[in-house]
């Protein structure tokens, strides 16, 4: 399947990047959602009248 992709010409909007740097992106991205869902919850317990 690699070697598929490597023949093929990306479109000019996509980048290759290796899986690493996937990976860390993806964990980021993860790191992100964990915080904005504490600080909601946060915000929440706040907004009680």
């Amino acid at each position: 399947m690699l070697q598929d992709l490597d023949k093929e010409e990306l479109p000019p909007h996509m980048t290759r990047v290796s899986v690493t740097e996937i990976k860390r992106a993806q964990k980021v991205e993860r790191e992100a959602t964990d915080l904005k869902g504490t600080m909601r919850k946060r915000m929440e317990f706040l907004d009680f009248d």
